[in-house]
């Protein structure tokens, strides 16, 4: 226990770790208390007009192999003008319930 007392000490009388230290809790305390959605929220829907093929994208807003595949999304919805691309990010929990809606379509 002392070495813990200890070694906190020396975060706090530092001054960089100290605010470093702060700076940290305040990121930590918006990402809890503004990062996390608390509405759901349903697919759009597709234009209306001629017949369209939806493509539900789920991705990460990290990775960069979902980042790499967006603009070959965006040149098959140019090259095919009835494809309609919805865009669903996977860090956000609420797309989880437009995901299980998805599935449940699905009869699977």
């Amino acid at each position: 226990m002392n070495t813990l007392l200890h070694s906190l000490r020396g975060v706090w009388n530092d001054p960089f770790k100290r605010y470093v230290s702060i700076a940290l809790a305040v990121a930590a305390a918006a990402i809890i208390i503004f990062g996390t959605p608390t509405a759901e929220t349903e697919a759009p829907a597709a234009p209306e007009g001629e017949a369209t093929l939806e493509v539900h994208f789920f991705y990460h807003s990290g990775c960069p192999h979902c980042r790499d595949q967006e603009p070959f999304n965006e040149d098959m919805a140019r090259k095919y003008t009835n494809v309609y691309f919805v865009y669903h990010d996977g860090a956000d929990p609420s797309q989880y319930s437009v995901l299980l809606q998805l599935i449940d379509g699905t009869g699977v």
